[in-house]
């Protein structure tokens, strides 16, 4: 009886002993499991990742060919610049001086300065030989202005206005004595914005003549 006491508790220790040997064994194949699960896991992360770079790409390459597009078709189709005769004969010297807004005509573009304003004016003056430009008006009570560059071109009465943030094509196309009439307009993405302004020397012009 003694011994089979004996041979049972044997057996029980070589089971125990067993299971104990079994045990890292079985959690290390778990870990290896684990292991290979997050690498199957992060490799469809980066493979995602890669997917989406590349539709983000073709669709940006898309996008920037049709605004390419967009920029070649209003080039060619959209409105242009009129390119009016200046007046002849002109006297740079002649178109000096202070002038008085009697009327306008100008899209919205064109007439952004101008917007909300009253008692418009335009100062034409030299300053160490290059001719500018200064408009204002009288805006929320304030007379407010913009000064321009009028660079010359081959063409007498024809010059290049130049802004601080643009430019435009400028005409003096009607010049005498008490009246002018000024042009001026710039294309900008297929969009032209233009100006026609009819001054006088005093701030008054007779009806007829405005006719």
């Amino acid at each position: 009886m003694q011994i089979t006491k004996t041979t049972k508790s044997f057996y029980k220790m070589q089971r125990k002993q067993k299971s104990l040997l079994l045990l890292p064994l079985t959690l290390c194949s778990r870990n290896d499991n684990t292991e290979h699960i997050y690498a199957i896991t992060n490799f469809k992360h980066i493979l995602y990742g890669m997917i989406l770079l590349v539709l983000f790409i073709n669709i940006f390459l898309i996008m920037f060919r049709l605004f390419l597009l967009t920029l070649l078709v209003l080039s060619i189709y959209s409105e242009k610049c009129g390119t009016p005769p200046p007046a002849v004969p002109f006297q740079l010297r002649d178109y000096m001086g202070k002038w008085y807004e009697m009327g306008k005509y100008q899209t919205p573009g064109g007439g952004f300065f101008e917007r909300d304003c009253s008692c418009t004016e335009s100062d034409i003056g030299d300053s160490q030989g290059t001719t500018f430009a200064y408009q204002s008006c009288v805006k929320n009570g304030k007379r407010t202005g913009i000064n321009a560059t009028l660079l010359p071109t081959d063409i007498e009465g024809q010059f290049v206005e130049k802004f601080s943030f643009n430019k435009a094509n400028y005409y003096v196309i009607y010049l005498d004595k008490d009246y002018a009439i000024e042009y001026d307009c710039q294309e900008q993405l297929g969009v032209v914005n233009y100006c026609v302004h009819i001054m006088a020397r005093e701030t008054t012009i007779d009806g007829k003549k405005l006719e």
